[in-house]
């Protein structure tokens, strides 16, 4: 009998990184999933628990029923839908809007994005800052490991976690990895903690949950695209297929934590039901259907092209005439071409090991992340990096 390679960890999904072991990452994947299972029925129930007034639901419902707030969205497919979402059932509108995590655009009436945070209005969709509260879905909490084994720069990251967990007891900052602690640094898949098993979809996906416990959920009148591109953001169809050890356990959860007869169920049927190539057939009726608009705006992952704003337009265009939610920007995207463009002071630390400027250059970091206007924790180029973006 042939020898069997033994399960490698999956593309984004990195294994044991932090000591040796000869227990393949699928054994991993399996002996973790009981307390992963565990640790999200428990987040997910607290908050989304609308009679419980501590929880995210009920910080929700009061967000909505209070002032109008200014939305700071991320410029990706994610960030649009999420945005328009929310302008479906409130008043708010975004007025500004981070750009590759590297700039943002902001709309004329303000200076700078710290005339939006310093006026306490504002309110982060697929932006995470520890200045306003904001829905998310990048891990955020640094966690345990220790950069070269240092136990000073320990102690910096601890300290950090400790103070970004203070500042979300008092506003709200609802992320499904920071409900069930994932730690950002740890990337051996033997701990359920770890960054391997993060809320793995994008912010639409559990800001409709969150809604719908809220009791402000979106109509979805057409359900042809709509329930594909929500579904969709962040690569949730084809990353329930990758990535079985993960993403069905978060997204199953989250359905049921709303309930049986709401969207987030639908949306979780549509996906896990799905024939092998529906989603293929979807984009090929889309491009003959709306040539014009969407298909020129949208790649056949259902991500924008690019980040033009004649590209922005055609797709909010697109998705208003399909969903019958509002054109989310203030003064409406026509005017988008007014905005004003703005790259202040950012930075990205790699997590790999520990800088050439040790302690110094970490707690650099850490203390820009607590004053950003975007911050978050990201695995790219095989690595998992901290980056940050200030506002002003």
């Amino acid at each position: 009998m042939n020898a069997q390679p033994l399960p490698v960890a999956a593309p984004g999904y990195p294994g044991r990184l932090e000591g040796v072991s000869n227990v393949p990452v699928d054994q991993d994947y399996r002996n973790t999933a009981s307390a992963r299972r565990a640790h999200i029925i428990r987040a997910l129930t607290r908050e989304l628990d609308v009679e419980s007034a501590t929880s995210a639901a009920a910080q929700m419902r009061d967000l909505l029923h209070g002032t109008p707030r200014t939305i700071v969205m991320s410029g990706d497919i994610d960030g649009i839908v999420s945005a328009m979402m929310l302008a479906a059932v409130s008043d708010w509108r975004v007025g500004a809007m981070v750009v590759g995590s590297e700039r943002y655009k902001l709309h004329p009436q303000f200076a700078s994005a710290t005339d939006i945070v310093e006026g306490s209005d504002a309110f982060g969709v697929d932006v995470f800052s520890t200045l306003f509260p904001s829905a998310s879905n990048h891990p955020v909490l640094w966690g345990t490991r220790r950069l070269g084994g240092s136990a000073a720069v320990g102690q910096a990251c601890a300290v950090y976690d400790q103070e970004l967990k203070a500042l979300g007891a008092a506003r709200l900052f609802a992320n499904p990895s920071l409900w069930v602690g994932i730690e950002a640094s740890v990337t051996d898949t033997a701990k359920p903690a770890s960054a391997v098993y993060r809320y793995p979809m994008g912010t639409a996906q559990f800001l409709l949950a969150l809604l719908e416990a809220a009791g402000r959920a979106p109509r979805m009148f057409d359900r042809e695209f709509l329930p594909w591109l929500t579904a969709n953001c962040d690569g949730g169809v084809e990353t329930i297929r990758q990535y079985p050890f993960n993403v069905p356990m978060w997204w199953s959860a989250l359905a049921a934590a709303v309930g049986p007869g709401s969207l987030s169920e639908h949306l979780y049927r549509l996906v896990s039901d799905q024939r092998p190539n529906e989603f293929v057939d979807v984009d090929r009726r889309l491009r003959y259907e709306e040539h014009e608009r969407a298909a020129l705006a949208l790649n056949t992952k259902w991500n924008l092209i690019n980040t033009n704003m004649d590209t922005m337009k055609r797709v909010i265009e697109w998705i208003t005439d399909i969903s019958g939610w509002p054109d989310p920007f203030i003064g409406g995207a026509g005017g988008l071409d007014d905005w004003s463009d703005h790259a202040p002071e950012r930075g990205v630390l790699s997590m790999a090991r520990l800088p050439e400027g040790g302690l110094a250059e970490v707690q650099t970091h850490l203390d820009a992340s607590l004053k950003a206007l975007h911050t978050s924790f990201s695995f790219f180029d095989a690595n998992w990096r901290l980056g940050w973006l200030m506002p002003a």
